[in-house]
């Protein structure tokens, strides 16, 4: 059995390599290590490359990694270190220890995983893994009582006390060194002798006075965090009971908590960004659900009611315009189904576009009494994605319920043309022609076709006059 002085922690000098790319908490592990281990050489880097060029050249004893770097998180830095660096050791501390993350960690040959906020278990975490690695034989009973003893005295140097109090059981002050006054009182002093409720009033009503009389009931080791407002400080107490008294081992850990402050601070931040997107993107859902309600869904009732019209007004088509009719609502009927599920696309953008326009013409144009002329130049529908199809065929289905509802046309031409940049589609019709004197004068269905078409990068132009016709011209880039 090695005596406690000899082990590896404790005597040998170490080269600890930290990956870390957030700069206060690099200086907080940093700052942790050095005050409690101290005899360290440190190395700080925050990317794939530097962390390997390290590896080789600095040759670390201890690599303690962060697990949020873009693009390299602590898994891939364990592969690399256990291949250019094996004898290591590897130790993870980030800001969310997940269990199954950490098990996952220790599985592929890491020394052990730490929370950032439980740093005080840093320096023995280290320790410990080195220990293992250096294959101690197991203790004898008295050799287990002087390591048990040893961790007792390991214990308070982990603490790293930046100040000492003794007291006795009444609260008298038996000593104090001048770190401890200042950490309580704001100011270096050391007033041995005197009741340290009188000489420190503010810590009487704080957890520091509630933990003294636990302490003195209990006889047991207790610890505390307290912020100060006389020093402007957030210390950690650790009370010890002693024969008559206990001592308090005090050290300041403002830093840290200000750290771990602006951490919730900044998880909030991002929480409310998400919620905010979360309802950003609630809204953009509803704006899709309407505008496919209207584009879609109520073109197809739309062209049901006109065809009921035109029975209406002619008994003798009935045979011929029900079942258009009847398609109609069977297919307004399966639309609905789809958007009550969540599914806005409609099996629109998996046929070819002249399948599309060929179907609009046969169940809206025709049946109205139109003639249809359709000519294509140069269409290669390879180079047109569902997305860009369903968009046009959207425009498509509007403007020709536009026609069939207002136009009075009885004949109607469709011209489709592609070149390397563009597309473009001209409907043009001989109907009554109408009159814009701004954008208030066009309807809900010319509003959306001019969205979509800029919202796919394209623009709209219409050529019409009362009694004219009505022309419109889509370009789309491609």
């Amino acid at each position: 059995m090695k005596p406690i002085s000899t082990l590896p922690f404790a005597t040998t000098f170490l080269r600890i390599l930290i990956l870390e790319d957030d700069s206060d908490h690099a200086f907080v592990i940093r700052h942790r290590l050095e005050r409690d281990r101290g005899d360290c050489a440190f190395l700080i880097t925050s990317a794939e490359e530097d962390f390997r060029h390290a590896l080789q050249h600095f040759s670390p004893d201890v690599i303690i990694t962060d697990n949020s770097l873009p693009g390299f998180n602590a898994f891939a830095a364990l592969r690399v270190a256990r291949e250019l660096r094996p004898e290591a050791i590897c130790i993870l501390v980030t800001a969310l220890l997940l269990e199954d993350q950490a098990i996952d960690y220790l599985r592929e040959g890491g020394d052990d995983c730490l929370d950032k906020s439980a740093l005080s278990r840093l320096c023995s975490s280290v320790a410990t893994s080195l220990a293992r690695r250096s294959k101690i034989p197991s203790a004898s009973k008295g050799e287990k009582q002087q390591m048990k003893r040893a961790d007792i005295f390991r214990s308070y140097l982990e603490h790293g006390p930046d100040g000492l109090l003794a007291l006795d059981t009444a609260g008298y002050i038996m000593h104090i060194n001048d770190a401890a006054g200042q950490l309580l009182s704001g100011k270096a002093w050391s007033p041995a002798g005197n009741l340290v409720w009188d000489v420190f009033p503010e810590i009487k009503d704080s957890f520091f006075g509630a933990a003294f009389t636990a302490v003195l009931q209990d006889a047991e080791r207790l610890a505390v965090r307290l912020y100060l407002t006389a020093s402007d400080s957030w210390l950690d107490c650790f009370f010890q009971p002693v024969d008559k008294g206990m001592t308090v081992l005090i050290k300041d850990v403002t830093r840290e908590e200000n750290l771990l402050q602006e951490l919730r601070e900044q998880q909030g931040q991002m929480q409310y960004e998400l919620d905010q997107l979360s309802l950003v993107a609630g809204e953009r859902e509803r704006h899709l659900l309407g505008q496919e309600l209207h584009d879609n869904v109520n073109q197809l009732l739309a062209s049901a009611n006109l065809y009921l019209t035109l029975i209406s007004e002619a008994p003798e088509r009935a045979s011929e315009l029900v079942p258009y009719c009847k398609s109609s609502v069977l297919k307004a009927i399966e639309e609905n189904r789809r958007l009550a599920h969540g599914l806005i696309s409609s099996d629109e953008d998996k046929d070819a576009l002249m399948v599309q326009v060929e179907r609009l013409c046969e169940t809206l144009l025709r049946p109205a009494g139109i003639a249809v002329e359709l000519q294509t130049e140069c269409l290669n529908e390879a180079r047109l994605g569902s997305s860009f199809k369903l968009e046009l065929y959207r425009i498509l289905q509007e403007h020709c319920t536009n026609i069939v509802k207002h136009s009075k046309a009885n004949r109607v031409s469709m011209h489709l043309n592609m070149d390397e940049k563009e597309f473009t589609m001209t409907i043009a019709d001989n109907g009554v022609g109408a009159s814009f004197t701004d954008a208030k004068n066009k309807g809900v269905g010319l509003l959306n076709i001019e969205k979509r078409a800029k919202k796919s990068g394209g623009k709209v132009t219409i050529a019409t006059s009362p009694g004219n016709g009505f022309t419109l011209a889509i370009i789309l880039p491609v």
